[in-house]
């Protein structure tokens, strides 16, 4: 059930995304272009001002459970807008870090 509700409010942030763009075209269409939903926005951002932050503390952060914040990380790694490493204090702890694309990426995006 939690997991459809987030698959249709995903669904809903494209969608109004997409209908932002046509209204403001020079504000949006950047990262709609990248098939980004505005949640993967908001971790982008969020680890800007984060970079290294923990699973656990992005999570809180949006609302989502760690799972959730697993798949929408996913993306983001795939994308190679995001890197996964692994604490060298705590090893069962993963931080998260903006990749030079995904610096160069939120520059451009609030560039436009």
């Amino acid at each position: 059930m939690a997991s459809e509700r987030d698959s249709l409010r995903e669904r809903a942030f494209y969608l109004f995304a997409r209908a932002m763009t046509r209204s403001d075209p020079g504000r949006l269409e950047a990262w709609v272009e990248l098939g980004l939903t505005m949640t993967q926005l908001r971790v982008l951002f969020l680890l800007r001002a984060e970079n290294g932050a923990s699973a656990g503390a992005l999570a809180e952060r949006l609302n989502v459970t760690p799972s959730t914040l697993t798949r929408i990380v996913d993306r983001l790694v795939r994308e190679e807008l995001v890197q996964r490493e692994t604490d060298n204090d705590d090893r069962r702890m993963v931080r998260h870090y903006l990749s030079a694309t995904g610096s160069s990426t939120v520059t451009e995006i609030e560039r436009r």
